[in-house]
């Protein structure tokens, strides 16, 4: 499952200039306003999200392995381009034990102009968080709440799936909290779709988040439905 990771000039410059970096659960690594290093997840997960005026959460996007962030380094520093420039500060935080591979803007900078292939490897990077953002725009659009958990468990297990005999299960540690902070709603209206969804054998909720057949839970979201 998943859509292609990050491609190999990339990647080597990450490994071979970049510094290696472990990092616990619930740390922050940066935020917009600190950000200054690029950073490739090895192994774990990493949430960026903003804290509302009312003290909510809002969950912008999850990173997994193989996902480099954040591409407004390399927008600003090859092309002096700033993709964000509201009030709001995004963090950036672990959600599970993480290994990683920092990279400094400045050595960024210094090879690019070297090696003309690493605009088209963070091209194919900048297409990846355009599809995140399609997929966001697509679940905005649905009518029903009860559309939208469905559609976003769906895009979790296309992304990060790993297909075994049961079906599809995603490892990204989830919780209805988190699920309800990607989708600006509450934690009751996530758990209410929850219960539907399992009711109806579409998912199943064990130590991880299970998904018997991907096709039918996509068809879901799409569907005419009477749950709000």
């Amino acid at each position: 499952m998943g859509i292609q990771s990050i491609t190999k000039n990339l990647l080597a410059l990450i490994k071979s200039e970049g510094r290696k970096v472990s990092l616990q659960k619930k740390e922050i690594i940066q935020s917009t306003e600190t950000s200054s290093k690029l950073c490739y997840i090895k192994g774990g997960y990493v949430k960026k999200y903003m804290i509302t005026n009312e003290g909510n959460v809002r969950i912008q996007i999850i990173y997994g392995p193989g996902d480099v962030f954040p591409l407004s380094i390399a927008f600003k520093v090859l092309f002096d381009q700033d993709l964000y420039v509201g009030p709001e500060v995004y963090y950036y935080e672990t959600m599970t034990h993480c290994e990683m591979v920092t990279l400094d803007k400045d050595k960024l900078t210094e090879n690019t102009r070297d090696d003309v292939y690493l605009y088209r490897d963070l091209l194919s990077e900048a297409g990846r968080r355009l599809y995140f953002n399609i997929q966001r725009l697509e679940n905005s659009s649905l009518p029903s709440s009860y559309q939208r958990v469905a559609h976003q468990i769906t895009f979790y297990a296309e992304v990060f799936g790993q297909t075994n005999s049961r079906g599809v299960k995603i490892k990204l540690p989830m919780t209805q909290q988190d699920l309800a902070d990607v989708l600006s709603t509450t934690r009751e209206t996530v758990s209410l779709s929850i219960s539907e969804l399992r009711k109806k054998g579409l998912i199943k909720t064990e130590r991880y988040w299970l998904i018997p057949d991907l096709g039918k839970l996509k068809e879901e979201s799409f569907s005419i439905s009477d749950n709000s």
